[in-house]
């Protein structure tokens, strides 16, 4: 049985890269940090996330290709949980309620 990676296949298409947090390639701290986020906040409201680290990163003057990192980590992470039907708990008293 062949197993149908939509997501994967979509995020190549898009980014030339894989959307797998262990590719050789996306072991950098920015994809890393965003795919972590992307699971971490699955239940809340993207546009809270990414203005926190619109916000954070403007705050320190990091990096635009950098954050372009950060948002496929993050993204990646969503749309995998997303199409695995995985959801998580909101999580009280985060920073982001």
């Amino acid at each position: 049985m062949k197993y149908d990676d939509k997501c994967g296949e979509i995020h190549r298409q898009q980014y030339g890269r894989s959307d797998k947090a262990n590719a050789c390639d996306n072991q950098n701290a920015d994809f890393q940090e965003g795919y972590a986020w992307g699971i971490e906040t699955f239940a809340y409201n993207s546009d809270k996330v990414l203005k926190a680290e619109i916000d954070f990163r403007g705050e320190f003057h990091l990096t635009a290709s950098g954050f372009a990192e950060w948002k496929r980590g993050f993204w990646s992470a969503r749309n995998q949980m997303t199409h695995a039907g995985i959801k998580k708990l909101r999580i009280s008293g985060s920073p982001l309620d």
